[in-house]
């Protein structure tokens, strides 16, 4: 109480029009007022406390808006590469930093072993046939449907941690409501036991090792649907967002007319060459098959949800240039509600997937327009800030785009490209050129706690802002650490670290190794409790990791070439490069093993 003798402080007063925007909110202040870092606990933590007088915000308020309604996370391979071990206590963290950067869509998966587990023991398949195809937890997400020839892989899976998944998403999903995060839950997207096929004598059912796929026009289909949709709620309750992708990948299934396959890389000139073909999308005609099958699956979800929406991931059409592909994609979008059918667009770099089909914007279809940027979850440093700053932006006007996000397989590496996609959220227009290099060196600032300039640090993040995050690279890693040897020729068309003598290293790999070099003397510096914190120590040990690592790519291919000749092998030449191959792969294994976010 305040009997005149104590002056409360003023407060701070955040207003938004749901929970989400609350926490969102807060977290602008924490960062951009208060000099925190809210991260990824494995991508080099927080840098959180409790200020001993809060700042202020200034006399005059300021707002920000959301320039879609939606902020999304996650790819259905995250929760397999990266989730998978978390308890509570790391939830409960994730959670908190997805609230304070805004996201308030994501796929909630886990858990859903045990719905399957309930619906499949249902229809009478035994204990051993559904839990020997389930895959370990770190593979999960090929069984639960991404690769559907890879079931049955390191199982069968526990009934115990069945039961902890399903324990911990019940834990999980009263969280994110609480905090205006919608959780999409997992729909029955046709992907079955195999032993199912000959339990019902369903011959439509397509055969991919221990996994059968359904037709969704299939009357099992829907009791399965309905079966699969109550056992769900009941267990979950909902938020009336459901993903499912039906048949993804390995092959194409016999309902098809035509030979559809997700991924499959294009060209530049081929994909001119596509749009050219396809002149105005409005004389493409829906394919009538494929519009049945999209309002029958749908029609799985609405029977029991009348308020459901359909998350489609449009990693499924990523390669589709084809007539009949384009009608396929236009029968799905017709064959739903128009608010109840969402795509989500997962160009690997965020050029926009809604470009396909001479810019068709997924023919009037909802779309999140994300980044995929990762597979796996790999840790090389990379992602063109410049062209995530073009999201949402450059979409046409009679787009639909409803939101954006990022859709990595794994998480904990370039937490800045991540940063950046969510604060995109929230700016009315794309930065330039300078501000996003300002943006990354204040950041730098922001994240390591500091309050004075130090020159090593503006260097090293300007430099890093011109070289690594200019640069989009494929998905995987395609260092010589991952291989022997590097796969440099089928890759990317042009190492970008090295020139052709596999010797001298690109503008690109100096610049990070000069902004390593700048690291490391601020860390030598006097003032050394300014830096002792871990987001600075992992970035030290980060940027070593991402230099060494590219070296190992020439190295492996130098010590390849020489156990490769065809004739005789060349000792010299053998000791030499074999030598130094394995002392530079110590080092980083040395290097990475000082900093907790690269150990087990």
């Amino acid at each position: 109480p305040n009997d005149g003798r104590y002056e409360p402080p003023q407060a701070l007063v955040v207003k938004g029009t749901t929970a989400s925007e609350l926490t969102a909110g807060l977290g602008h202040y924490f960062r951009y007022f208060c000099n925190m870092t809210i991260g990824w606990p494995r991508g080099g933590g927080s840098n959180v406390f409790v200020p001993e007088i809060w700042p202020s915000i200034g006399s005059t308020p300021f707002a920000k808006h959301r320039n879609t309604p939606f902020s999304y996370l996650m790819n259905v391979c995250t929760h397999s590469y990266s989730l998978v071990w978390y308890d509570w206590k790391m939830w409960e963290q994730f959670i908190d930093w997805m609230a304070l950067s805004g996201v308030n869509l994501m796929l909630a998966m886990t858990g859903q072993e045990q719905i399957q587990y309930k619906v499949f023991r249902a229809l009478g398949l035994n204990d051993k046939d559904v839990r020997n195809w389930f895959n370990g937890p770190a593979l999960l997400t090929w069984s639960r449907g991404q690769n559907e020839y890879g079931s049955g892989l390191l199982g069968p899976l526990p009934k115990s941690w069945m039961k902890d998944q399903w324990d911990l998403q019940r834990m999980i999903l009263p969280r994110l409501r609480s905090l205006g995060i919608t959780g999409q839950l997992p729909g029955f997207q046709g992907n079955v036991p195999v032993q199912l096929k000959a339990l019902y004598n369903d011959t439509n059912m397509t055969e991919a090792g221990g996994t059968a796929w359904m037709d969704s026009l299939d009357p099992l289909f829907g009791r399965i649907a309905d079966l699969w949709m109550q056992t769900l709620i009941e267990d979950f309750d909902t938020d009336h967002w459901y993903q499912l992708d039906g048949y993804f990948d390995g092959g194409t299934a016999p309902w098809f007319r035509s030979r559809l396959r997700a991924g499959a890389a294009r060209s530049t000139k081929q994909k001119q060459e596509r749009d050219a073909a396809f002149g105005s999308t409005s004389n493409i005609k829906r394919d009538e098959m494929a519009y049945r099958r999209a309002k029958a699956a749908y029609e799985g979800l609405s029977r029991t949800d009348p308020d459901a929406v359909w998350s489609y991931q449009g990693w499924q059409m990523i390669g589709w240039n084809s007539p009949d592909e384009a009608a396929t994609l236009k029968g799905f979008v017709d064959g739903t509600p128009s608010d109840k059918f969402v795509i989500i667009d997962m160009t690997t770099h965020g050029e926009g997937q809604w470009r396909q089909f001479n810019g068709s914007s997924f023919f009037g279809a909802q779309f999140v327009w994300t980044a995929l940027h990762n597979f796996g979850g790999t840790d090389g440093m990379k992602g063109d800030l410049s062209k995530v700053n073009r999201i949402p932006f450059d979409s046409p006007k009679e787009a639909n785009v409803i939101g954006i996000g990022a859709t990595p397989e794994g998480i904990d590496q370039n937490t800045i490209y991540y940063e950046y996609i969510y604060e995109q959220a929230f700016r009315d227009k794309p930065l330039t050129e300078v501000q996003i290099k300002d943006n990354v060196v204040v950041r730098a600032y922001r994240r390591y706690g500091l309050l004075v300039e130090y020159d090593d640090i503006t260097r090293a993040w300007m430099l890093l802002a011109k070289s690594a995050y200019a640069t989009d690279l494929g998905v995987q890693d395609g260092t010589g650490v991952a291989h022997l040897p590097a796969p440099t020729s089928s890759y990317w068309a042009k190492d970008p670290w090295f020139e052709d003598d596999r010797y001298t290293p690109t503008p690109t790999l100096c610049r990070i190794h000069e902004a390593w070099g700048h690291l490391i003397h601020a860390s030598e510096g006097s003032d050394l409790l300014a830096f002792d914190t871990e987001p600075f120590m992992y970035d030290l040990v980060n940027t070593g990791r991402e230099v060494l690592a590219n070296i190992a790519t020439p190295a492996s291919l130098n010590f390849s070439d020489a156990i490769s000749r065809p004739t005789v092998m060349d000792k010299d030449e053998l000791m030499r490069t074999g030598s130094f191959y394995i002392e530079l792969l110590k080092d980083i294994d040395t290097l990475v093993g000082t900093d907790s976010a690269f150990l087990l």
